[in-house]
């Protein structure tokens, strides 16, 4: 009789102390409900199954996408980025016109009436001054070039395409970082102005440009200093004299070594 107790669900078997009848209690009314609650977490759970089954198809094609898409990205970055030769020239076309211009700036400063100095922002407002001269000059070596946007865009890997360049150079050249404010002294003004020329002439190394093929290039045009003209002895042509005034010639850039 003691197993009978177990045969009744929800209810069970009341025996009275002193023996009888034995009376059977009903069944719990919470038993249903907690039943009834499983069966719909059961049913929500079959549910959730079939709704991801049925998502998964669009969820690996959407990964897919999303990965070929980050690949075609990867892929532009680095073809925008990737020093091809067209892209090596062009830095060295316009490095070795920031170099042209660093010396014509250089010798103003030095050789023009007021180009430079305290002076100078006054005297820059009058056209065909020597200030006015070295204020366009030094906006056309601060303005941005070939090399200068490749820098930009490189500036994400933190790597330096261009060595023996610097990272003081990469700033420098990326965002302008030095002074050349034609209002101070001579001295300061020049030596702001071989600081860019120095930053130039290493990115020229660093885009395969040849250490003869940039003075040769600066003799032609007269702005070879000594130093750089006993270098070329032996073959090159002899220094052009150049007037102060006189129309400075033209490189044919594409006559340059690669």
């Amino acid at each position: 009789m003691g197993a009978f107790d177990d045969l009744i669900p929800g209810g069970g078997a009341k025996r009275p102390q002193g023996g009888g009848v034995v009376q059977i209690a009903g069944p719990d009314p919470k038993l249903a409900g907690q039943m009834h609650g499983q069966a719909l977490n059961n049913q929500q759970t079959q549910q959730g199954i079939n709704r991801q089954d049925q998502l998964t198809p669009w969820q690996i094609r959407a990964a897919k996408a999303q990965a070929l898409k980050s690949e075609a990205e990867l892929a532009q970055a680095h073809a925008s980025t990737a020093l091809t030769p067209d892209k090596l020239k062009a830095v060295r076309v316009d490095a070795l016109n920031k170099i042209i211009t660093a010396r014509r700036l250089a010798n103003q400063s030095r050789d023009g009436w007021f180009a430079t100095g305290f002076l100078a922002p006054t005297a820059a407002k009058i056209g065909g001054t020597p200030a006015r001269s070295a204020q366009a000059m030094a906006d056309t070596l601060k303005s941005g070039g070939a090399l200068s946007e490749i820098l930009k865009m490189t500036a994400a890997t933190g790597k330096n395409p261009f060595t023996p360049m610097s990272n003081s150079d990469v700033d420098l050249i990326s965002r302008n970082l030095a002074n050349l404010d034609i209002g101070q002294s001579d001295a300061d003004f020049q030596r702001q102005v071989g600081t860019y020329e120095g930053a130039y002439r290493r990115a020229w190394k660093g885009a395969k440009g040849s250490d003869r093929a940039l003075i040769d290039a600066l003799n032609k045009l007269g702005l070879a200093n000594p130093q750089e003209r006993q270098m070329l002895q032996g073959g090159a042509r002899p220094a052009p004299t150049q007037q102060p005034h006189q129309q400075p010639r033209v490189i044919d850039f594409n006559d340059l070594p690669e």
